[in-house]
C-alpha cells in the first residue's frame, strides 16, 4: 500500500538542521538551489545541483541533539539522520522539493538520478526512499539496492532504513536478510527486524548454517535471532551442536535463542551449561552484534 509522509514537516526539520550545521555561504547556496528546483521544470538545474552538493556543502557529520532525533523518529519511525552527513541531508532536502503535480515526471526525474549517480549520490537516494511521497513508486530501485555489489549502497537500503520493512513483501524481505548473512553484514541495524521474522526465513537460515558448517566456515551469531520463534525438533539438533562448540559468542547467541523461544525443549538444552545461562541473562542481541566481528575473524571451525 502506498504511503504518504508529512513532506512539509520533513522539509521544515531538514532545513532547520541544515541551517544549523552549514556555514552561511553553503546554506545560502543550497537554499537558492532548492528554491530553483522547486519552481523550475528544468532537469538540468536538478541534476547539476544534486551533483554539486558535496562540493558545496562538504561531508561533515550532521549534528543533532536528542530532541531533534526524537522528532525524526516521530516523523518517520526508523529514520536515523544523526548518522547522516550534511551532504546526505542536503540531497534528501532537495528531493523533497521536487514538484509532485505530475506523477510521471517526478518518477522519471528520480529514476534518472538513480541511473546517472555515483556511489555517494546513490547512498543518499536510497537513504531518502522512505521519506519520499508515494515511496512505493520506487520499489524497483530499492530492489536494485539490495542486489547491488556496492556495500555502501546495500547498507544504505538495508541498514537503518525503514523502507524494506514497510514496503517489501515476505519473499523480498527474506532474500534481503539472506544476502545480509552472505555479505556478513550486521542484522541488528535492520529496522523492524524482529517483527518481520517468519518460519520460512528461519528454515532458510538453518539451511545456511548446514552449508557453512559443512564447509567448516563460521556463521554470524546473530543468525540465531532468526530462529528463536520457530524452533522445531530438527533445529534442536543444530542448537545442541552449536552449544558444544568452542565459541563463546556463538554459544551465548544460541542461549539467547533458546531463552527467547520459551520452548521447554530448547531451554532444557542449556541445563549442562549453568555458567552460560548466567551470562545469557545479562546480555541481549545488541551485545551479540557488537561482538560478532570476533567470531567472524576467527579460524575455521571444527565440526
Amino acid at each position: 500500500m502506498d504511503m504518504l509522509v508529512d513532506t512539509a514537516q520533513l522539509r521544515l526539520v531538514l532545513s532547520t538542521w541544515l541551517a544549523e550545521n552549514l556555514p552561511s555561504e553553503s546554506w545560502q547556496w543550497l537554499s537558492q538551489q532548492v528554491q530553483a528546483v522547486e519552481h523550475s521544470a528544468s532537469d538540468r538545474t536538478l541534476f547539476t545541483t544534486f551533483s554539486l552538493i558535496t562540493r558545496r556543502v562538504g561531508k561533515a557529520d550532521l549534528c543533532l541533539n536528542a530532541a531533534q532525533f526524537a522528532t525524526a523518529q516521530t516523523l518517520c519511525p526508523g529514520w536515523e539522520p544523526q548518522r547522516w552527513s550534511v551532504d546526505q541531508a542536503a540531497r534528501s532536502w532537495l528531493l523533497l522539493h521536487l514538484p509532485q503535480a505530475d506523477e510521471l515526471q517526478v518518477k522519471h526525474r528520480i529514476e534518472q538520478l538513480f541511473t546517472t549517480s555515483g556511489l555517494q549520490e546513490l547512498i543518499a537516494l536510497h537513504q531518502t526512499l522512505p521519506l519520499l511521497p508515494y515511496p512505493d513508486r520506487y520499489r524497483f530501485w530499492a530492489d536494485e539496492g539490495v542486489r547491488s555489489h556496492m556495500k555502501g549502497v546495500f547498507d544504505a537500503i538495508v541498514l537503518r532504513n525503514a523502507y524494506p520493512t514497510q514496503h517489501f513483501d515476505q519473499d523480498a524481505w527474506n532474500q534481503m536478510v539472506l544476502k545480509t548473512l552472505f555479505v556478513e553484514s550486521e542484522l541488528q541495524p535492520i529496522y523492524g527486524f524482529d517483527g518481520r521474522r517468519n518460519a520460512q526465513l528461519a528454515r532458510m537460515a538453518i539451511d545456511y548454517v548446514h552449508e557453512r558448517w559443512a564447509a567448516k566456515r563460521r556463521i554470524t551469531p546473530e543468525l540465531w535471532r532468526l530462529v528463536a520463534p520457530y524452533i522445531d525438533d530438527l533445529m534442536l539438533v543444530d542448537l545442541k551442536a552449536g552449544l558444544a562448540m568452542d565459541d563463546l559468542v556463538q554459544r551465548e547467541a544460541i542461549g539467547l535463542c533458546c531463552v527467547e523461544s520459551q520452548l521447554p525443549a530448547a531451554i532444557a538444552l542449556l541445563a549442562p551449561y549453568p555458567g552460560l545461562v548466567t551470562r545469557v541473562a545479562a546480555i541481549d542481541w545488541g551485545d551479540i552484534c557488537a561482538r560478532r566481528s570476533v567470531v567472524m575473524s576467527a579460524d575455521p571451525i571444527a565440526v
